[in-house]
């Protein structure tokens, strides 16, 4: 073999390796938060991503125990951002559900609780050591202060702390937007929600009809 096919030999070898090693590579996000919160999020590599895998949290509260949540994540689903929440004890996890975004309420200080299966979670929730809701679309006070916090987050920040990975790729514009139409959803078991247009067109003050 002569030196420029050893060259081309060790450069393709070396690209080869690169390139694998890309696609084993776990992204770790590191934050901490205002109100004492430490996270950190791993997220699972390209590799993993076409089979279906998970998206490991790691939380250490203010006060109490480290808790973990491990949600399902591949190249239409995972986990987006994390918000603190205003009570201490109290996250809330952005999540893309490929058809829409679904909010999560993480609660450091209370035990898991079974996820119904008609809930948009049972697939997603895959492990968790402390109690996992869904945000319901009535939840109107939530939906607004994670569309706010995702609005009042600088650029840098949005980009150093969300998922961006294959498909899961969106604005802090879109995502705040999203957030402010209650994660573009339809209905789901639980929902009670009353359309703003049916408030507004309700001109005797009586209550609309929920559906």
């Amino acid at each position: 073999m002569t030196i420029r096919r050893k060259c081309i030999w060790w450069s393709v070898s070396a690209t080869m390796a690169v390139t694998f090693g890309i696609f084993l590579l776990h992204r770790e996000i590191l934050f901490s938060t205002l109100n004492g919160w430490e996270i950190d999020l791993r997220q699972a590599s390209i590799l993993e991503l076409a089979f279906g895998s998970k998206c490991n949290l790691h939380l250490k509260p203010p006060t109490g125990q480290p808790q973990s949540v491990e949600l399902l994540q591949d190249w239409f689903r995972s986990p987006i951002v994390v918000i603190p929440s205003s009570k201490t004890n109290i996250l809330f996890c952005v999540y893309d559900n490929d058809v829409d975004w679904q909010a999560i309420r993480i609660h450091a200080d209370l035990p898991f609780a079974k996820i119904a299966q008609d809930s948009p979670l049972a697939g997603v929730v895959l492990r968790a050591t402390c109690r996992i809701e869904r945000v319901l679309k009535n939840d109107t006070n939530d939906w607004h202060f994670m569309s706010d916090a995702v609005r009042q987050m600088s650029p840098r920040q949005f980009g150093n702390e969300a998922v961006h990975f294959g498909f899961l790729r969106t604005s802090k514009e879109q995502l705040a937007h999203s957030l402010q139409n209650f994660g573009d959803q339809g209905q789901y078991p639980g929902d009670v929600f009353i359309p703003h247009y049916i408030k507004s067109r309700n001109t005797n003050n009586e209550p609309a009809a929920p559906f």
